[in-house]
């Protein structure tokens, strides 16, 4: 699915940035059958991918191999997770780690809180990401 225009970033938007949405289900298959399907440009030029988590991209990675094109020496693979299975360096994937003890935390204060109101209002957490370490 193309990106609308005015959901770019103004740091992204230029003649030499394209950008593509793809909806897909979140597995490893999912990734899998990604990767033997797409039809990746025949191009020297660096590609950044950005997937939903490292299942989906070790799937992805593996599909891609079985391209023969230039973008895949430059391809860069990003996902979240943060799975110690990403960061084997044979598969070249950059993982972002989610705080799990954090937001775990945040749950059980979330369902205490709760339990003392019978309204719920809602509302919006956003929890900083680190790269995960890579296996050395």
């Amino acid at each position: 699915t193309p990106v609308q225009a005015e959901s770019i970033p103004a740091s992204l938007r230029g003649e030499d940035v394209t950008l593509e949405v793809i909806e897909s289900h979140l597995s490893y298959a999912a990734g899998l059958n990604l990767g033997i399907e797409w039809n990746l440009p025949d191009t020297d030029s660096p590609i950044g991918v950005i997937v939903t988590n490292d299942w989906f991209a070790v799937g992805l990675r593996t599909g891609l191999r079985r391209h023969e094109v230039p973008a895949l020496h430059s391809m860069v693979l990003v996902s979240f997770d943060g799975l110690k299975l990403a960061s084997d360096k044979a598969l070249d994937i950059h993982s972002l780690a989610v705080p799990i003890q954090a937001i775990a935390r945040d749950a059980v204060l979330e369902l205490r809180s709760l339990s003392s109101s019978p309204i719920s209002v809602g509302r919006i957490v956003r929890y900083p990401l680190a790269w995960a370490r890579e296996e050395e």
